[in-house]
């Protein structure tokens, strides 16, 4: 692959709503574009791996950091399944894809994957769905209590850091391997908007509330993978049953 056949690299882009969104684009013009998108709290340098080897295999790749995390903007606003859903509308826009996409949607990014597509179906040609969230599930007490206006921007501010440092250590088997992995993370827990993403979106539901957009894609002739790992502690194994009974026809890997 020449480096002239390459779009490129980390960029940054103003969409309509005035906001700033962080992404990087790679591989061949005129290859099928696969469109990354990360899930709740870590930003896309999650998917680093996913996406290097896509681009190896001669992919045309997109993926970019969700409002409120990573180098994107993050306003103090309403966090939303449908505010995602612009960002990521405009965004396909601006770089004008508007061919049939893949999306590869990692949990709560297949949220985000499966209300576009509701929305787009005719844009989409497959979507993976990676230990995707939205499925109802037992929230635990103590999580519950950060819903509780003041309450939860108290424990953000008090115990935020080491709650959220803690908690991204179930999403690797063998976290002591990936030491980038942390030292990435750090830089967003000093903005203020990154914390009041995260507690607006836990409040708007998105995480445990959106079976309604798999049970939706399911009447719809998309082709559909599921991938999910049997010793996920983030999204737990079991939930897959879920997603299965909402899209009959998806493929499973577990």
């Amino acid at each position: 692959m020449s480096k002239r056949s390459l779009i490129s690299a980390e960029k940054f882009i103003q969409l309509p709503d005035g906001l700033m969104t962080h992404y990087e684009l790679l591989g061949p013009k005129n290859a099928q574009t696969v469109v990354l998108i990360h899930g709740f709290s870590v930003p896309y340098y999650n998917l680093d791996h996913t996406f290097n080897f896509l681009v190896k295999s001669g992919f045309r790749v997109l993926r970019y950091d969700i409002y409120g995390r990573g180098l994107s903007d993050k306003p103090i606003t309403e966090y939303s399944k449908d505010f995602y859903y612009k960002q990521l509308k405009n965004l396909l826009s601006a770089l004008k894809i508007n061919s049939q996409i893949d999306f590869i949607g990692f949990s709560m990014g297949a949220i985000i994957a499966a209300f576009f597509a509701n929305r787009h179906s005719k844009l989409i040609r497959r979507i993976c769905f990676i230990s995707p969230a939205g499925m109802p599930t037992v929230v635990p007490i103590a999580l519950n209590a950060i819903k509780l206006p003041g309450v939860g921007e108290m424990i953000m501010s008090l115990f935020g850091n080491k709650i959220l440092t803690s908690g991204i250590k179930i999403d690797l088997c063998h976290p002591k391997n990936f030491p980038e992995y942390f030292k990435k993370y750090i830089p967003q827990l000093k903005d203020p908007g990154f914390k009041h993403s995260l507690l607006s979106t836990f409040r708007d539901g998105t995480l445990f509330n959106s079976e309604n957009e798999y049970k939706e894609l399911g009447k719809k002739n998309i082709r559909t993978l599921l991938i999910w790992g049997k010793k996920d502690k983030a999204m737990p194994y079991k939930l897959h049953e879920k997603v299965i009974d909402n899209i009959p026809n998806i493929k499973f890997y577990g």
